[in-house]
């Protein structure tokens, strides 16, 4: 259904499941990584799929098997303001990406607009 509505040339951004600390919710990071497994294989040929490794930029930050993180509520899966803002770069970037030079100019350290 999504791919008709894309532009052509147009790529669906698929983003993965965030990894979680200790919750209440018994919601645990094996889980999680099932699932971000069987998308990455049901994507992994599709070239109007690029993926958005939210996974990855959360534990590069709370580190692997974490129990909490800054980035998320104690005791919870969801995340603080701080840990929302910070996704939102992640995807950001991952969609910028797919815009092309028109639009942003992307390094690791930096986001700087072209004007056209």
């Amino acid at each position: 259904m999504a791919r008709r509505a894309l532009a052509p040339g147009g790529k669906i951004v698929w983003v993965e499941t965030t990894p979680t600390g200790a919750n209440r919710y018994n919601i645990s990071n094996s889980c999680v990584s099932v699932y971000n497994g069987i998308a990455a294989l049901l994507f992994a040929n599709k070239t109007d799929v690029a993926t958005a490794d939210l996974y990855g930029a959360v534990t590069g930050v709370c580190g692997q098997g974490f129990t909490s993180c800054a980035l998320q509520n104690p005791g919870d899966i969801h995340f603080t303001a701080g840990g929302r803002q910070f996704t939102a770069v992640i995807v950001a970037h991952a969609i910028a990406r797919e815009l092309g030079p028109k639009w942003a100019v992307l390094s690791q350290n930096k986001t700087e607009v072209v004007k056209s």
